[in-house]
């Protein structure tokens, strides 16, 4: 049933526990946020930055993953894992991370892969050489056993051509060729510096291939030469028969190990990132050229043609203004930031250019809150006929407490992305503006991702005027009882709000403002 209040809570056109038939899931009336990794206003969450990491993955090495097949272990142990294969080349993924639980470390971890007959996962018809035939250990025996770290996820390959081929050559066609054995840091992106100028490359066929440390494992690295020169190197060199072993290797912009293959003229670097700085790599086109970027304070980074695009957090307490840097492989010339006639140069760092700039900030002013309406009695939650906690009817949102929020916006231009993030406790939360439900939301206890948030540049288009300086909105907070936690509301007990002694709650701990600056350049080749 749909009437002229589209905000009412039993007629709303959202999964509703009103609804005669279907699901009956008790939603709110205008979100649809369900902590996904990018928040219904666009929200960059850390698990997209997460995900983000797999899938450059996946789209740097998706032809040798698409012809793997899984390969299960043979006995079931704590550790989670399995093998994707081809037949003896592939990738060894583990996870130790459990929504709602907390899973504990994992001591004394070594991976062997053994390949009875040869391989007992072929998928293809490429020959198979004697080296790959060889048990696969990493950590190798040259280091101690790694320790999986609790909410630690990885994927390590193994066996995977360093130079791929289009034509193989006679002594290719027989599986001898270069390997990546194994290497206990996980690959994320790849590129190749053809063409580029920049004084870290001289040599014109060089890919560099980016990994990323394993929190808490020691990086190392096993190479199968096979004709192949390792002209440089970080870390302790060993050798285990055939196999060049690289253990200790330094988290770096540097190169972990340079191989040259003299036959192709052909380089491959290989380079170890930082654990923290693996969710701040990006791999897009910029000016022609596939680039990896590492930008430690943007949120996003995003290309048009020879148009780069950054986007860094900013708020209340920011400085007037803020260094940001974007180190870029290969990088370009130069350059320009919009509205600037001033080109910048890179300087060196490790593989990449690193592009260093000052930029102004918005004032960014916290909005003013004044409560105008005490809260009544918090409500029963009954159960709905699902057997799920109903939603509040408009009738209980009569008895919420409401507050006046006064905003202060000018400071601000129009590269400015603002978002409102409201802290509070209670059963749930709205907010209007010229009465006008903006979104709602149901009492969560986060803080920081998943908390209450609105996108106000995001709604400003259909809502005239949200932007002005001294626009006010109306937040509404509905009481919550402990009793409704202690009896059909299920939210993890560190996430309940402190009820003092009382039984019930309501209130509001603060209003901030965030806001995303857009940041342009033009890139020059």
């Amino acid at each position: 049933i749909h009437t002229s209040d589209r905000d009412a809570p039993n007629t709303t056109l959202q999964e509703s526990s009103f609804q005669p038939a279907g699901a009956q899931n008790p939603m709110p009336s205008i979100s649809y946020d369900f902590f996904a990794p990018l928040g219904e206003f666009g929200q960059a969450r850390k698990h997209y930055h997460s995900m983000r990491r797999l899938h450059q993955m996946v789209s740097g090495w998706g032809a040798q993953l698409s012809g793997t097949v899984p390969v299960s272990p043979d006995s079931k142990t704590a550790l989670r894992w399995i093998v994707r294969a081809n037949g003896p080349s592939g990738f060894l993924f583990v996870n130790n991370y459990e929504r709602l639980a907390t899973l504990p470390n994992l001591l004394g971890i070594r991976f062997e892969l053994i390949w009875p007959n040869g391989s007992n996962c072929n998928n293809s018809n490429n020959v198979i050489s004697k080296q790959q035939q060889l048990p696969v250990s990493f950590p190798s025996n040259f280091s101690s056993p790694a320790t999986v770290q609790s909410g630690v996820w990885f994927a390590w390959p193994f066996n995977l051509p360093l130079f791929e081929e289009t034509e193989a050559t006679e002594k290719e066609q027989t599986g001898d060729q270069p390997l990546l054995v194994f290497s206990t840091a996980q690959l994320i992106s790849r590129t190749s510096t053809t063409g580029s100028t920049f004084s870290a490359f001289v040599n014109s066929s060089t890919e560099v291939i980016f990994l990323t440390q394993t929190p808490g494992v020691a990086s190392e690295f096993g190479i199968f030469l096979a004709g192949a020169e390792l002209v440089q190197h970080t870390g302790k060199l060993s050798k285990d028969g055939d196999t060049t072993v690289i253990t200790g290797i330094p988290a770096s912009h540097e190169p972990a190990a340079t191989i040259h293959f003299p036959a192709k003229n052909r380089t491959v670097v290989l380079v170890v990132l930082a654990a923290e700085e693996g969710d701040r790599v990006w791999t897009a086109e910029l000016a022609g050229h596939s680039r990896v970027f590492i930008a430690p304070s943007a949120e996003f980074v995003l290309t048009d043609d020879d148009q780069l695009h950054l986007r860094t957090a900013v708020s209340a307490s920011s400085s007037p203004s803020s260094s940001v840097s974007v180190s870029i492989c290969p990088p370009p010339s130069s350059i320009m930031l919009a509205g600037s006639t001033k080109a910048l140069l890179p300087s060196p760092d490790g593989v990449l250019g690193k592009f260093t700039f000052s930029v102004a900030n918005p004032r960014l002013v916290d909005p003013q809150i004044t409560l105008t309406q005490a809260a009544g009695p918090a409500r029963d939650i009954p159960l709905a006929p699902s057997n799920k906690p109903q939603e509040p009817t408009a009738t209980d949102w009569l008895a919420a407490a409401q507050y006046s929020i006064k905003l202060s916006t000018s400071g601000l231009g129009n590269t400015t992305e603002l978002r409102l993030n409201v802290r509070y406790k209670g059963d749930a939360a709205r907010v209007y503006y010229k009465n006008r439900l903006l979104t709602d939301n149901w009492f969560s206890g986060y803080s920081g991702d998943g908390a209450c948030e609105v996108g106000l540049t995001y709604l400003a288009d259909e809502n005239p005027g949200l932007l002005n300086d001294g626009a006010e909105l109306k937040l509404q907070v509905l009481p919550l009882k402990k009793a409704s936690l202690q009896k059909n509301i299920w939210l993890q007990p560190k996430l309940w709000p402190d009820f003092q002694g009382q039984d019930s709650v309501c209130s509001v701990e603060a209003v901030t403002s965030l806001a995303l600056e857009y940041i342009s350049l033009t890139a020059t080749n």
